[in-house]
């Protein structure tokens, strides 16, 4: 009885911080000019977050999608190499997965330091946003001191405009 208390709880927070994270990611949306509904409609959001409001690279945008893709057919791949006992090769499929969630951490890192940027704020709160996304993104778009600035960044920069 206590666990089923403790999992009815733990999905209404759950649930409550995504309905959290989705209200400000509309205000983020909303506040560099685009509309607030794009933000609800999956990938397509990612497609205006990394082009339309960072300014960023297509393929930027086309690199993030292929990582998806490739992750959850490796992970396919995995589960039936697993029936059939093939554990050096899903040892060296979980390696690449591994390191495709590098490189979209490395990619997420260029998105967040471009709408920080944009948005007026640091390498901090770019850091914060890589592993408490759901929690600065509303911060972000709630806010009244975040004010959305057309600044310019480097489209095919990494790291936004770093060193320039």
């Amino acid at each position: 009885m206590a666990m089923a208390l403790v999992a009815v709880l733990m999905t209404l927070v759950g649930i409550a911080l995504l309905v959290f994270y989705f209200i400000g990611l509309w205000k983020v949306f909303s506040k560099s000019g685009q509309a607030g509904w794009k933000s609800l409609i999956p990938w397509y959001n990612n497609w205006v977050l990394m082009v339309d409001i960072c300014d960023m690279h297509i393929g930027y945008f086309i690199a993030s999608l292929s990582i998806a893709v490739l992750t959850v057919f490796i992970s396919i791949i995995s589960v039936i190499l697993l029936g059939l006992d093939a554990y050096v090769t899903e040892s060296i499929l979980q390696i690449v997965t591994w390191v495709l969630g590098l490189i979209s951490y490395a990619i997420n890192f260029a998105v967040y330091y471009n709408l920080g940027k944009k948005f007026n704020k640091g390498t901090g709160w770019v850091i914060l946003t890589l592993f408490f996304g759901i929690i600065t993104i509303p911060i972000l778009g709630l806010s009244k001191k975040s004010v959305y600035t057309d600044v310019e960044v480097s489209k095919h920069s990494l790291f936004g405009s770093i060193g320039k």
